[in-house]
């Protein structure tokens, strides 16, 4: 049930079908049943339609960068709304955890003489874009 969740993670707009979830709505749910933590993949919406974090009571906003990313340039952005410092660090290090754990991220080291992909499962490569 969802009084067992001890966190929630769902996306606010599916890019590939266009699909822009009721945040406020959703939460309330959440809210109204439990405790869980609230976690919101913003990748396709952070900048471009309005999170309010604090009215609608989400714990975790991410968005991860698609496509090329050189060395040194950011790849995830982890926002966290907490009145405690502690909390804060919890969630984020849960949430960072958690990507690690259920999406696929590969990497395709470059190098004199050749490439490699890195975090090649059984032969399975991303979409090339």
């Amino acid at each position: 049930t969802i009084k067992d969740l001890s966190a929630v993670i769902f996306t606010h707009n599916e890019s590939s079908t266009g699909v822009t979830n009721n945040l406020e709505k959703i939460c309330g749910i959440i809210r109204e049943e439990s405790n869980a933590l609230i976690l919101v993949d913003a990748v396709s919406s952070a900048a471009g339609i309005p999170i309010y974090v604090d009215k609608w009571d989400i714990d975790v906003v991410i968005a991860h960068r698609i496509g090329r990313v050189d060395i040194g340039q950011s790849s995830l952005i982890v926002t966290v709304g907490s009145p405690h410092r502690a909390y804060a660090y919890q969630a984020s290090e849960y949430s960072v955890d958690r990507i690690k754990q259920i999406v696929p991220i590969w990497k395709k080291e470059h190098f004199e003489g050749g490439e490699v992909w890195i975090g090649d499962a059984e032969g399975f490569r991303p979409m090339a874009g």
